[in-house]
């Protein structure tokens, strides 16, 4: 298979009721009406089309310049896809796939299911950390910005650090800010971006037409596990999916989605499994990768660099 047409993926996250604060932002959080300007124009100037149809027609679609084919993607299944998202892609006739964390389903308000890093930071009582350990020094967070600006240098180092070390250091950090798991756990309480969707939501979803793939069981940088763990996310999500929502074709979303978060083994791993294809978080047209276990996807303001265009 070769992608050789003018196709994108363009990938959102999690749509909100309000505005977004400045941490939401950086952590691909926007307000619906924002969505829904970026949505408007998309319509306005391109073809609209879903994932799948265009791995599965890719050798047939006939595209110029003027006509190229966007597609829509939201991970993790958060419930303001649903609530706030699908709304909009209604009301334009969009259609949309949606990657699932499948553990996170009927999420139950615990630390262990939001981004505990970023609510430390927002609660953190000290003016300074200490990241030595992590090679970044001592950071001053005295103002919101440069907490932003610490808490994504964390997380980039997080990331690619294996499971065991990554929840020592969580810990570590959260103790170095001062803030206990009671304290995040009630500052996430009734706070709505951070629920997740029921299986009776994804039901609905699937009733309305749109796709749902798997985004693994509890999101893990796959390439810091071992071969056996990475197989176990991925099969289990891929049964637990298909057995609660009667999906029989399932594509994949990797977390994180650069190359060093993917691993060189993880794509035949999803081959033999049974996934369908895969789609990365790697920019730009997705005739880049002829391999169909790594497609490219970006994000909306990624697309408009890419492009270099605004709106």
């Amino acid at each position: 298979m070769k992608f050789d047409k003018n196709m994108y993926i363009i990938n959102y996250h999690n749509i909100l009721f309000g505005e977004a604060d400045s941490f939401d932002l950086k952590l691909l959080r926007i307000s619906k009406s924002q969505f829904e300007e970026e949505i408007k124009f998309l319509v306005t100037n391109y073809e609209i089309v879903s994932v799948k149809d265009i791995v599965q027609n890719i050798d047939s679609i006939t595209i110029n310049q003027s006509n190229e084919k966007i597609a829509i993607t939201f991970d993790d299944g958060y419930l303001g896809s649903l609530k706030y998202a699908i709304p909009v892609l209604q009301k334009y006739n969009i259609p949309a796939t949606f990657y699932i964390v499948s553990n996170y389903v009927d999420y139950h308000e615990d630390y262990k299911y939001y981004d505990s890093i970023e609510v430390a930071f927002r609660l953190a009582k000290v003016d300074k950390i200490d990241l030595s350990f992590l090679d970044l020094g001592i950071c001053s967070i005295e103002k919101e910005e440069l907490k932003i600006k610490t808490m994504k240098n964390i997380k980039k180092k997080l990331k690619i650090q294996d499971i065991a070390l990554r929840q020592k250091n969580k810990q570590l950090i959260h103790e170095l800010l001062n803030v206990t798991v009671e304290e995040m756990n009630n500052y996430i309480h009734g706070q709505e971006k951070y629920l997740f969707m029921s299986w009776k939501d994804l039901n609905y979803i699937k009733s309305l037409g749109y796709d749902i793939g798997s985004h693994t069981c509890s999101h893990p940088t796959l390439s810091t596990m071992s071969i056996e763990d990475a197989y176990n996310e991925l099969s289990i999500s891929y049964s637990v999916i298909k057995k609660n929502l009667n999906i029989y074709d399932l594509s994949f979303a990797y977390p994180h989605g650069n190359i060093q978060h993917i691993g060189d083994l993880i794509p035949n791993i999803i081959t033999q499994i049974g996934y369908s294809f895969a789609v990365t978080a790697i920019p730009g047209k997705i005739n880049s990768f002829t391999n169909k276990f790594l497609i490219n996807r970006m994000t909306f303001e990624k697309f408009l660099e890419y492009k270099k265009i605004s709106i």
